[in-house]
């Protein structure tokens, strides 16, 4: 595990994988002596980052250990230390507004699409739960909802 990542992310409530994933795109950046980026919507309630680098409601930080002081990657949030024209920044990103991670240097890792939220039906006659159609008919002809960035 690299260091300066929390390791902490055992929980009573279910966690989806995005910060898993993150996790595992930026220990693999730094294994094979990439540099890890993230490209943040800042638009995203609970951002805080410098908001002159802002460009159309989008930023890219770059991770990596040697840009940043105590990285924390948890299961809501990101948080580091980062000089920005050589003034301290204390930035926060939640995990649900991180749209991608990536090699600065291939460009390879992984494009988030909006998490899709499942729609489960009450059964009235029987009590049980049942996937709706609707759900059922989409996601028959969605996209998978990770990508990799060629």
């Amino acid at each position: 595990m690299s260091a300066g990542i929390n390791e902490n992310f055992s929980s009573e409530y279910p966690v989806g994988t995005k910060p898993y994933i993150i996790r595992a795109i930026y220990e693999w950046s730094i294994d094979n002596q990439h540099t890890p980026q993230i490209l943040v919507n800042t638009d995203h309630e609970g951002v805080a980052v410098p908001g002159q680098y802002i460009q159309n409601s989008r930023i890219i930080l770059n991770i990596h250990p040697r840009s940043v002081d105590q990285l924390v990657i948890v299961k809501y949030e990101i948080s580091f230390a980062s000089s920005f024209s050589g003034k301290s920044f204390q930035l926060v990103i939640p995990v649900d507004s991180v749209m991608a991670i990536y090699g600065r240097e291939n460009g390879q890792g992984v494009v988030f699409n909006e998490e899709p939220q499942p729609m489960v039906e009450q059964d009235q006659a029987n009590g049980k739960h049942a996937e709706s159609e609707e759900t059922q008919d989409a996601s028959s002809t969605k996209a998978p909802h990770l990508k990799l960035v060629k």
